[in-house]
């Protein structure tokens, strides 16, 4: 029997009401939860990828990133910011407050071209080390040189030139030149200053060397960032070197150091944990005539560290905190960091040299300090503290000079200089130096040294050196290597010279040694030696 046409249009009716009351409702309210839903992950992404993202730590970024729900992700936040906190005893977290207002001041004055303050390089430098000391800006048009840029007249891109008394990490006399290439308003982070020269590839606007015929263009632009340059053409400033310049570029890219308060009040208390044991050294590195670069190296041995055993290999964490003061009580400066040590299932049995390592470099003047090291097992919970002195001598006028000596059984060079400053970095070399002074039969005797207030020969421009290597056993001379055509130089400078070189340990039998470095300046006609020893041990049976 057929149905009428009234009742059809009835049933149709009643399917679509029916249809819409059971989508319509739900689905608004789908709609509704899916908003709430993006809008909540727009506020965590906006978190990581803008708010915090010149302050989070790489490790940091990746643990965030393998979170999945708010209540996780929002307890992460307030982790963040109480491991910055300042004074946990105050109700406002004046670290957080900070951060804030230099964001919103980036991003009212550094914004261009539709973008947001906070994307710049001049709003990422303020960001992170707030307002310099001193900011020049500059216009576009003539411009004439500083001696240390060549001197000469030329015609520049506007440009920015910002100056910190001293930035923590970074070191002291800190300046960041920003350039406006595109005379857009954008002002990029100058890697030279010739960034800023708008006839830098015209014959124009000629350097004073330049216009004297002591060097073509070509032959400037070619030199001036290899490690020999000839000084009566670059009359560069100690921090223009590019050995520095690599250095302080590197250091700005990084996150801000955290400091974790449950170790530092470890060494406010003055309370000494020997639960599990330390070694350290230091070491010291002219930086210019009134600053030093001290590298702290830290090893816990690998006997201290209790792994955790995961599918295929071994694994252990240790936190370190590095204090520098001085005799009233001032901190120079510290740092943090949690640093994760991995054996394979193969390795962990027969790597008797290993621990974990750590290092910070610090920036001093003359003067005598404080060290402060602690460390804490993250799986133990076992602490290990030490205080020590650090003196820091007057150099002797100009007299030539060595630094101390680094030993490894590895100095490798770099690639390409890192994009921030690392540990076991010394410009585009990295040192992981030995701190216990041991090495394993057949390994390499990595050394690595430098040298002070040598001549420059006044025809070439060039140091004249003679470097002599001595290893002596037990006080009786065992090695002797002279480097007579300069082999060993890697870097010159007016303040320094770098001096590598490797020797094969495999004739070497176990014993304690001595290493001496002699360096003979015969443009001065003088010499100066440096001195270290160090221990060679069978594989077998080394404690590590």
């Amino acid at each position: 029997m057929n149905a009428r046409p009234g009742a059809e249009r009835w049933l149709a009716a009643s399917l679509v009401l029916l249809l819409w009351t059971v989508t319509g409702p739900l689905g608004e309210a789908q709609k509704k939860k899916n908003s709430k839903l993006e809008a909540t992950v727009d506020h965590y992404g906006k978190w990581l990828n803008e708010d915090v993202v010149y302050l989070a730590t790489d490790e940091e970024k990746a643990v965030f990133r393998k979170l999945h729900t708010p209540e996780e992700k929002d307890q992460f936040i307030e982790q963040f910011w109480t491991r910055r906190d300042p004074d946990p005893n105050t109700a406002a977290n004046e670290y957080k407050e900070e951060h804030y207002r230099r964001l919103a001041y980036a991003n009212d004055h550094f914004a261009y071209a539709g973008r947001p303050g906070w994307m710049t390089d001049r709003g990422m430098v303020y960001i992170k080390f707030g307002k310099p000391d001193q900011a020049e800006r500059f216009a576009p048009g003539n411009y004439t040189r500083e001696f240390w840029e060549g001197g000469g007249t030329t015609v520049v891109y506007p440009f920015e030139r910002w100056w910190y008394r001293y930035l923590e990490g970074v070191g002291p006399d800190v300046e960041v030149e920003f350039v406006d290439p595109t005379l857009t308003g954008e002002f990029r982070i100058a890697t030279d200053s010739d960034e800023k020269d708008m006839l830098l590839f015209t014959p124009m606007g000629q350097t004073t060397a330049e216009e004297r015929g002591l060097v073509s263009r070509a032959n400037r632009l070619l030199l001036r960032d290899r490690f020999l340059s000839p000084a009566n053409v670059f009359h560069r400033r100690q921090q223009d070197m590019p050995f520095e310049r690599l250095f302080r570029q590197a250091a700005l890219q990084g996150p801000p150091p955290i400091i974790k308060k449950h170790l530092q009040e470890i060494v406010k208390a003055r309370v000494t944990y020997n639960q599990m044991s330390l070694q350290y050294r230091t070491d010291l590195m002219r930086l210019d005539p009134s600053t030093w670069v001290l590298p702290v190296t830290v090893r816990v041995p690998k006997a201290d560290l209790q792994f955790e055993h995961v599918p295929g290999f071994y694994r252990a964490r240790v936190e370190f905190y590095i204090s520098l003061a001085n005799l009233g009580g001032r901190v120079i400066g510290e740092a943090e960091d949690t640093v994760k040590v991995e054996y394979s299932e193969q390795e962990f049995g027969a790597a008797t040299q290993g621990g974990c390592f750590y290092q910070k470099s610090f920036f001093v003047p003359v003067g005598l300090y404080k060290l402060n090291i602690v460390v804490k097992d993250a799986e133990s919970s076992r602490i290990g503290s030490l205080e020590a002195g650090v003196p820091v001598a007057r150099p002797q006028d100009d007299r030539l000079a060595l630094s101390s000596i680094m030993l490894s059984p590895s100095i490798r060079p770099l690639d390409r200089p890192p994009e921030r400053l690392e540990p076991f970095v010394l410009g585009d070399l990295k040192i992981i130096p030995t701190v216990d002074g041991k090495f394993l039969s057949g390994q390499a005797l990595g050394v690595y040294v430098q040298l002070y207030n040598a001549g420059l020969d006044q025809t070439s421009e060039q140091p004249s050196l003679a470097v002599r290597y001595q290893i002596l056993k037990d006080g009786q001379p065992f090695f002797d290597f002279e480097d007579s055509k300069g082999r060993s130089i890697r870097y010159v400078s007016d303040q320094r010279i770098e001096l590598r070189r490797q020797f094969s340990l495999k004739q070497f039998p176990p014993g304690k040694y001595e290493v001496r470095v002699t360096a003979t300046d015969q443009v001065k006609k003088s010499s100066t030696t440096a001195r270290s020893t160090f221990e060679i041990v069978p594989p077998v049976g080394h404690a590590g």
